[in-house]
């Protein structure tokens, strides 16, 4: 999976994966921005020659953005969203990524927008366009933490997508154990059930301990 983005959008780092605009882990205390000037002000009629500012991003395409920014504002797919105005500047942010969870969501986009045909590449010998997909990387995420003996401000996460149809718990289980055997390393793994709890919203979830 092409990770080497260091730099992403808060919309692909965070707006595409549900988090709230308004959430903690998106203010200065704990995620890395790059500073510039505002997006109002790089919105306005500018002079040609005149460098785009360089902390703040383009926009992904129109019809997944207003999607994306629908289902937060107001809600949809069975979701009553976050009820909270949305937010241009907030999502249009660059900063130091927080996870490498952002490549999936756009690698994820990707193979849905080949699905639905959006991309306009696949043919009707090829069914719906949907191809299983193994995706896997290791690579490097920014943390504005305080740093002492056990934290620092960068460090590497492990990160896997699985995209195929008629996939089991089985195979969710069974996968985290695969990948490091292929690169030598040895580590147990164990799935337990845990209590979810985020946003002041409780849930049962899956979690992996290593």
């Amino acid at each position: 999976m092409p990770t080497n983005c260091f730099v992403e959008s808060g919309f692909w780092c965070f707006d595409a994966l549900f988090v709230p605009q308004l959430h903690p882990a998106r203010e200065l205390q704990d995620t890395f921005y790059l500073s510039g000037l505002s997006f109002a002000s790089v919105t306005k009629r500018t002079p040609l020659n005149m460098p785009l500012d360089p902390s703040t991003s383009l926009k992904p395409a129109e019809d997944y953005y207003k999607r994306v920014a629908t289902v937060h504002e107001k809600g949809g797919y069975g979701s009553i969203g976050y009820r909270t105005p949305w937010s241009d500047e907030e999502s249009h942010k660059l900063l130091l990524r927080t996870h490498t969870t952002a490549s999936s969501a756009a690698m994820l986009y990707k193979l849905a927008a080949k699905c639905r045909d959006e991309t306009g590449t696949s043919t009707a010998a090829e069914g719906d366009g949907f191809r299983p997909a193994k995706l896997f990387s290791i690579d490097r995420v920014f943390r504005n933490e305080t740093m002492d003996a056990t934290h620092l401000a960068e460090f590497h996460q492990v990160e896997g997508v699985v995209a195929d149809r008629n996939l089991t718990l089985a195979d969710l289980i069974g996968e985290p154990g695969m990948h490091p055997a292929r690169l030598d390393i040895q580590f147990h793994c164990r799935v337990y059930e845990g209590l979810l709890q985020k946003d002041g919203h409780n849930g049962s979830s899956l979690q992996a301990g290593l």
